[in-house]
């Protein structure tokens, strides 16, 4: 905590922590716009955006990065560590919160400080994000209550995306709940993919029992506390890229658009008895206005009976229902699923921000 450090948000009595930080060789200002966009998400949060301690040509750094190795830089972090930590706990107890309200986001450099202070003996957040970051070290432990989510571009050079996909194996073995967001095409930095993918995590129901669906552009992402992701290649976007040459799409589209659906919905295996079927996809607002939150499969049928018709000629057949071909995709996955799964209805909460690239379209 430092006259540096940029407070981005202050609501009168925080009841959350968001603590940026920024890479190598930049500054709190750098990395504020990122808070900024985060803060009409989280209205109750003391969003921070914090500055590295040790100045470095016109930026400032968590570390040295001056002849760094592969074998030296864990004891550069842990040298830089408990001023790190101490950092923390001051925002902390000027907000009033713990740990388990605190969370971390950081950017290169500032994310393996993030992703290495979850390594302590106590984690100091509940939540941590890794933006284009890696850990110093594999992972070793998997505090209990801790979420780690990493978020990267699969162009990165500067730190590939091996390691987060390494991580992320690691974590999980370690029973840690952990997620990655891939964007394709980004390299090292922050673009609008990762904006949404951190509001989506941030904001997506931390406690709430049951099983997600997640559609997004690319992929399709189901989950559940305590059971390994899966992920299928289901995207809206690739769905109506793929199959989709018109609007509305023809029969013929329809019927290789399912035969491909189902072919990877049997991938998931038996069917996962986790509780309720909900999900906070952007790609099911618009028939969540529609109809209600709640969507029953009697519901979803009818729209897809529709859509067949209007396949056939009926152009009024979609009157008053979301147009285009991705959502005519997403109507047809979305049916697919809740048939070939066994679900009865599905809850969309939100409104939620598309992850584009993301948890479901990597």
């Amino acid at each position: 905590m430092t006259a540096r450090d940029l407070i981005i948000q202050r609501p009168a009595v925080p009841r959350q922590l968001v603590l940026l930080f920024h890479g190598v060789g930049s500054s709190a200002s750098d990395i504020a716009p990122l808070g900024r966009a985060l803060a009409p998400h989280l209205p109750d949060a003391l969003i921070v955006s914090a500055q590295a301690p040790e100045a470095v040509g016109r930026g400032w750094q968590w570390f040295s990065v001056q002849g760094v190795t592969e074998a030296n830089r864990p004891a550069r972090v842990a040298t830089a560590m408990p001023g790190f930590v101490q950092a923390i706990e001051q925002w902390q107890r000027e907000a009033g919160v713990g740990p388990a309200q605190t969370t971390l986001i950081g950017f290169s450099q500032g994310a393996i400080m993030a992703l290495e202070s979850t390594q302590l003996g106590d984690a100091p957040a509940g939540r941590v994000f890794a933006l284009s970051g890696r850990f110093a070290r594999p992972p070793r432990l998997a505090p209990v209550g801790l979420m780690t989510h990493l978020v990267h571009g699969d162009a990165d050079a500067v730190m590939p995306i091996g390691a987060a996909v390494e991580a992320l194996a690691r974590l999980q073995s370690l029973g840690a709940v952990a997620t990655l967001d891939r964007l394709p095409g980004l390299g090292h930095g922050i673009d609008a993919r990762v904006v949404d993918a951190v509001v989506h995590r941030l904001t997506e129901p931390r406690d709430s029992p049951g099983l997600q669906l997640h559609i997004g552009d690319e992929q399709l992402l189901l989950s559940a506390p305590g059971l390994a992701e899966q992920r299928l290649d289901l995207g809206a976007a690739r769905i109506a890229r793929a199959f989709f040459r018109q609007d509305p799409p023809t029969p013929q589209d329809i019927e290789q658009a399912i035969d491909f659906t189902e072919d990877q919905l049997m991938r998931l295996g038996p069917r996962r008895e986790a509780g309720p079927l909900w999900s906070p996809s952007a790609r099911l607002q618009p028939w969540a206005a529609v109809a209600g939150p709640t969507l029953a499969v009697d519901t979803v049928e009818q729209w897809f009976e529709r859509l067949a018709l209007a396949a056939q000629g009926r152009s009024d057949a979609l009157d008053g229902l979301p147009p285009g071909r991705e959502a005519a995709a997403t109507l047809l996955v979305l049916r697919e699923f809740m048939h070939h799964r066994g679900h009865g209805r599905i809850t969309v909460v939100g409104p939620k921000l598309a992850v584009v690239g993301g948890p479901a379209s990597a």
